[in-house]
């Protein structure tokens, strides 16, 4: 099964079902939570998807998070094309970071199959930004 990205891009669920060990994301302040974002750059898909492998298995560690699949993610720069709904849950990052942060981050949606049943638990959201380390993944919604 494929899926589609905003943008175009396709990747395969399989993709995104196996991680690659990484750093916890660790909760805090305002501060101390946000990132040194920088302009994403032309391969800034591909730097989501991999700071996404790398994080999420620390931040949704339970064994019921595993696997998973990217459903859907989309840059929060002003103007880029969003599916309906994203910009609602961009005020997160807004919330969090202010403007120039969230409009330099992309917003990834995660599918958690073993969850199914429970409407409110099979579904995750995080925020990526490119930072001078590399992408890294700075705020678990849920």
């Amino acid at each position: 099964m494929r899926r589609l990205i905003a943008g175009g891009l396709t990747i395969g669920a399989a993709a995104a079902l196996f991680a690659v060990p990484g750093r916890s994301i660790e909760a805090g302040n305002r501060a101390a939570s946000c990132p040194d974002a920088r302009v994403p750059g032309p391969r800034a898909a591909s730097g989501v998807l991999t700071a996404v492998a790398r994080s999420v298995p620390y931040l949704y560690s339970q064994p019921e998070y595993k696997p998973y699949q990217v459903t859907a993610m989309a840059s929060l720069r002003p103007k880029a094309f969003v599916p309906t709904g994203v910009p609602a849950w961009g005020g997160i990052a807004v919330h969090r970071c202010g403007a120039r942060i969230a409009a330099r981050s992309w917003i990834v949606f995660l599918y958690f199959p073993k969850l199914a049943a429970s409407p409110s638990l099979y579904e995750g959201i995080v925020f990526a930004a490119r930072t001078p380390a590399g992408w890294r993944v700075w705020y678990r919604y849920r």
